[in-house]
């Protein structure tokens, strides 16, 4: 066998000339994270294609979140050192030889070229699992030391490395990479054929090559060589470049992908792969090729299953933007997993997932939606996984909008990303939390994000790929996109809904009154969870009448809280958040028995009044009663209509309480003040002037007081209340007789 080097990929050294040699033996630790596997291998490869192996998003995700949560909880582990911290890693040279696969063992060589971030740099480490052996470690024109402990190769070197320097590292290695979790590398077989697969998520990359193995270090392109039988095809990330037959039954694909990617990201597949080509035309005219990679037996059913792959792309651009990696390809390997995985431009596909019946579209559609959220955009580290998973999830219910409309985009959220309880937090959640916090709440917060900003969401997804395309970002630098183009604070939506756990559970009624000449629509809303805070979120209220609707945005933050819309047609039916734009319960009630008045008119001694009060909710009829206080002298009240009526005999005011009740016995309260104004002294021609919006008050003759309050009126002259107090002339926003439009304005001067 022949392990590759530096050299030449088309004259590879001979293996047994390697300098260590005597270290090539394969040595297989104990793995060291003990896992309970939701599905055995055995189980993902011998599934019978026509027995779902997934019935719902929700099972594909619980699945993908084990596989991540398994490892989460170790991943206090798993942090850069500070040496290594110190270099940032600009490409890697990964060759690997997978031809014994009986022994299952691999051989290769990484050579990892990086630059150093501090002045006096002289040590690093570098991720590899300890049951893994390291051979040799060169570093060309250093003197340089190194050790293999706790799944570290720690190299030390004497010439001190300056900031911004670059230097390189060749490690030389072998064995038989340990699976943790669902595995990092596995070795199995299909229709009696061999099978190589790599998933390397969250941390496993270092399971099968040594790296810095932290994802918000990229490396600026890197170059795949596999070694294996010439009658086998192995695939990785970006293009192939070439296929070097060495005479023997063997050949090597070698692969290079030319954009920043992060060691969880890179993949190998290996096997007699059948090819399955199509093509994507980009937005700017050029064409990029689709390449899928399947088991000759399954290649019918791909032909069926992956012909959505352009049409897909196509849609998701839309939302997001064009296609990150549109100068190399995109395209799927198949690989033994129950699963997916978005490996950088080639998805990583189970083979339980292709039907030839576009069962699994959406599974399809969640791992190309990766390709702009975790690969092109990644994840700065861990805790922040929802917003790789979360937008991932999320294209599936945008797949959905784009094939069959809105109603399908609401319905497949409300029921195929319905989320479960314990549903939060979302960023940096417990290993014990399911898929529901992080795949379907993740989702849930991009879908609550669009009803809370409209039209304004389609402008941040672009924005947020633009900003941290080929990058990594944080929870906290996506809250910035969206407030910078939302032009406001978001900072109470992230709280509740990120960071924060639960849900609103929301108890809410309804009426409707009509007087005045118009229908008053109250609703009431209560948050009753006890779980979780308060929640502040626009909720909308769609009204219904017979020939007409309208939806009110009712802004709701308090544990409960009034909201009142006047309209001029009979809503007979409401709905609160009918398409469900909130990650919430509701419950409708019957609206409580309320007295609505709040203020009545001020009437004038010696001249009549009337007024009614009203109530809504409840069982009509209704008992209007004065429980505390009195009437202003000469009204009375009419305890079946709530008139209050009469001639006021005082001047002054009167504070008294009215209670009401229902047919069923409920009862309700409120206070009340009347003002009883003294008859004016003196009345004078008043001229009401216009000239554009302005408005001025003039007197003929000329008035002989130096000041008039002015009252509007009704058409007999009752006064309700002050407008302003005047002089000779004056000058009234306009904004002052806006705000009383529903006013008569027989306007009447009262002397000071």
């Amino acid at each position: 066998m022949l392990l590759f080097s530096l050299g030449t990929i088309t004259d590879p050294p001979n293996l047994y000339n390697h300098p260590n040699m005597d270290k090539l033996l394969m040595r297989i630790g104990c793995q060291k994270i003990e896992i309970i596997l939701l599905l055995l291998s055995i189980l993902v490869v011998t599934t019978n294609a026509q027995e779902p192996l997934f019935n719902t998003p929700a099972d594909f995700h619980e699945h993908e979140w084990q596989r991540i949560a398994q490892r989460f909880q170790h991943l206090e582990l798993l942090q850069p050192t500070r040496s290594q911290a110190n270099m940032d890693v600009t490409y890697y040279r990964l060759a690997l030889d997978t031809i014994n696969t009986t022994t299952e063992t691999i051989y290769g060589n990484v050579t990892i070229t990086a630059k150093s971030l501090v002045d006096n740099y002289l040590n690093t480490d570098i991720n590899f699992s300890q049951p893994m052996t390291v051979d040799s470690v060169i570093m060309p024109g250093q003197i340089y030391s190194w050790n293999h402990l706790n799944d570290l190769i720690q190299i030390n070197w004497n010439t001190p490395i300056d900031s911004g320097q670059t230097f390189s590292i060749t490690i030389y290695y072998h064995g038989h990479p340990l699976s943790s979790g669902f595995g990092s590398f596995q070795w199995g077989t299909h229709n009696s054929s061999p099978i190589v697969g790599t998933l390397s998520e969250p941390e496993g990359a270092r399971e099968w090559w040594p790296c810095k193995d932290i994802p918000n270090d990229k490396a600026g392109s890197i170059d795949v060589l596999i070694r294996t039988r010439d009658d086998f095809i192995s695939t990785s990330n970006g293009l192939l470049q070439d296929v070097i037959s060495h005479g023997d039954g063997t050949n090597t694909h070698h692969w290079h992908h030319n954009y920043p990617i992060s060691t969880y990201l890179v993949s190998i597949t290996s096997t007699n792969y059948q090819i399955l080509t199509d093509e994507y035309v980009t937005l700017s005219g050029d064409t990029m090729p689709i390449t899928h990679y399947v088991y000759p037996e399954d290649y019918n059913d791909a032909v069926i299953d992956f012909d959505i792959t352009v049409p897909a792309i196509q849609a998701l651009r839309q939302y997001f933007n064009e296609y990150p990696f549109t100068d190399e390809s995109y395209g799927m390997a198949e690989f033994n997993w129950g699963g997916a995985m978005e490996h950088q431009t080639l998805t990583s596909y189970g083979r339980p997932l292709i039907r030839g019946d576009h069962y699994y579209d959406w599974i399809l559609v969640h791992e190309l939606g990766h390709q702009w959220w975790g690969d092109a955009v990644t994840l700065d580290d861990w805790p922040h996984i929802w917003l790789n998973e979360g937008f991932a999830t999320y294209s599936e219910a945008l797949w959905q909008d784009h094939i069959n409309g809105i109603a399908d985009y609401h319905n497949y959220m409300r029921n195929r990303l319905f989320v479960n309880d314990p549903s939060g937090p979302i960023y940096d959640p417990s290993y014990l939390f399911s898929s529901n916090t992080v795949y379907h709440k993740g989702a849930w917060v991009l879908h609550m994000l669009r009803g809370v900003v409209g039209d304004s969401i389609w402008s941040i997804f672009p924005e947020y790929y633009n900003r941290f395309q080929y990058r990594n970002a944080t929870t906290e630098e996506l809250q910035e996109v969206c407030e910078d183009i939302w032009g406001d604070s978001l900072g109470w939506f992230f709280q509740e809904w990120i960071y924060g756990v639960n849900r609103p559970d929301y108890k809410w009624s309804w009426d409707v009154g009509s007087w005045g000449g118009n229908y008053h629509i109250f609703v009431d809303i209560t948050q009753q969870q006890t779980n979780a805070g308060l929640f502040t979120m626009p909720i909308q209220c769609h009204i219904t009448g017979a020939a007409t609707d309208t939806t009110l945005i009712l802004w709701d933050s308090l544990e409960t809280q009034s909201f009142t819309a006047d309209l001029p047609w009979n809503p007979i039916d409401a709905e609160l958040d009918p398409d469900q734009w909130i990650l919430r319960w509701v419950t409708e009630v019957p609206y409580p028995l309320t007295i609505v008045t709040d203020s009545v008119l001020t009437g004038l001694t010696n001249e009549p009044y009337a007024d009614t009060l009203h109530g809504i909710g409840g069982t009509e009829p209704y008992l209007w009663e004065l429980s505390a206080g009195t009437l202003p002298e000469g009204l009375v009240l009419d305890s079946l209509s709530g008139v209050i009526s009469g001639v006021p005999l005082q001047s002054g005011s009167s504070q008294f309480t009215i209670s009401l009740t229902d047919d069923l016995g409920s009862l309700d309260f409120r206070e009340i003040s009347l003002m009883i104004l003294g008859a004016p002294n003196a009345i004078d021609d008043l001229i009401i002037m216009r000239n554009r919006n302005n408005i001025f008050l003039t007197w003929n003759p000329v008035p002989t007081a130096t000041g008039y309050t002015i009252y509007r009126s009704n058409a007999s002259t009752t006064l309700f209340d002050s407008i302003a107090t005047v002089t000779i002339t004056n000058y009234i926003d306009p904004d002052i007789i806006a705000s009383r439009s529903n006013c008569l304005y027989q306007v009447t001067a009262r002397r000071d």
